[in-house]
C-alpha cells in the first residue's frame, strides 16, 4: 500500500478526540437487500448521527484541532446543508462564532437546524459554488477561519472513524459502497479500512448528473462540471477536492 495521506494512527486519534461529540452509529443487517443481492448486506446508519449526516465527524475533529487564535477569529464555511449543520454544532459546543453561507437551493429544514445551533446564516447565490466563493471572500474580509467542507486532512481523519466502526462491527466486510460528493467521506473510509484490511474493495457511487469525481478520474485531472443537478443535495458537487481526488485515485477501486 502506498504511504497514506492520513495515517491509521491519526484516524484513531481523531476517533478518540471526537468521542462524546458524535454518535457511534450502528451497522445493521438488511434482510431485503441481502435477499436481492444473495450476499450479506449491512447498512451503516449515519442518518442516526447527531446531525443526521456523517459530516459531524470531520467537523468535530477539525474544530478541536484549531488553535486558540483560529477559534478566536470565528469560523466560516459554505455548505449545501449537511456540512453547515456539522460545523455549526461543533462550533456551538466549543463556544466559537460560526458563519454558514448557503445557496438559495439549500433545504429549509437544514437551514433551520443550523440556526438552532446559533450560527449566523447567510443565503448567497443559486449554487454551492456561488456560496463558496462568497464565503471565501467574507473570510478574507472579516478574518474568519475558513473550514473546508471536504478538502482537508483533519476533516478526512474524522470521517475515517466511520471506516473503523464498520470493520469493528462487521469484520468480515469485503466491499464497502460509499456515496461521493466532494470526496471527504469516501476518502476517510478508504484510508481507514485499507490500512487495516488491504484487500477490501471500496466502491464509490455518484449521481449520474453530478459525477464530478468519476469524470475527474477518467480525465486524470480534476474536472469541473457545468452543473450538478440532483435531488440529493448533499452530493451535488461540481468539482471534487484536490486532496480527495488524489486519495480516491489511489485507494478507491471503482466508481459507478
Amino acid at each position: 500500500m502506498k504511504t497514506p495521506e492520513v495515517s491509521l494512527k491519526k484516524i484513531k486519534e481523531a476517533r478518540e478526540r471526537i468521542k462524546g461529540m458524535v454518535n457511534k452509529t450502528p451497522c445493521i443487517y438488511s434482510l431485503p437487500l441481502s435477499r436481492i443481492t444473495k450476499k450479506e448486506v449491512f447498512l451503516k446508519l449515519e442518518n442516526l448521527q447527531v446531525t443526521q449526516a456523517f459530516k459531524a465527524r470531520g467537523n468535530a475533529n477539525k474544530i478541536t484541532l484549531l488553535s486558540k487564535e483560529e477559534k478566536g477569529r470565528g469560523v466560516i464555511t459554505a455548505s449545501s446543508g449537511n456540512h453547515g449543520q456539522g460545523l455549526s454544532l461543533a462550533a456551538l459546543g466549543a463556544g466559537i462564532k460560526a458563519v454558514i453561507v448557503l445557496p438559495e437551493v439549500a433545504p429549509k429544514n437544514k437551514i433551520e437546524k443550523i440556526k438552532e445551533n446559533k450560527a449566523e446564516v447567510i443565503i448567497k447565490g443559486k449554487t454551492y459554488d456561488d456560496a463558496c466563493s462568497y464565503a471565501h471572500s467574507l473570510s478574507k474580509k472579516m478574518g474568519y477561519t475558513y473550514i473546508p467542507s471536504f478538502d482537508d486532512l483533519d476533516i478526512i481523519a474524522g470521517n475515517g472513524s466511520i471506516g473503523l466502526e464498520i470493520l469493528e462491527e462487521v469484520p468480515q466486510s469485503q466491499i464497502i459502497i460509499c456515496p461521493i460528493g466532494g470526496g471527504g467521506g469516501i476518502s476517510g473510509v478508504a484510508l481507514a479500512t485499507k490500512q487495516i484490511k488491504s484487500d477490501i474493495k471500496i466502491i464509490g457511487v455518484e449521481a449520474e448528473r453530478s459525477a464530478s469525481m468519476l469524470e475527474s478520474i477518467k480525465a486524470g485531472k480534476i474536472v469541473e462540471l457545468s452543473s450538478a443537478n440532483t435531488f440529493a443535495d448533499g452530493i451535488a458537487v461540481r468539482k471534487p477536492g484536490k486532496i480527495n481526488f488524489e486519495i480516491v485515485k489511489k485507494y478507491v477501486d471503482n466508481i459507478i
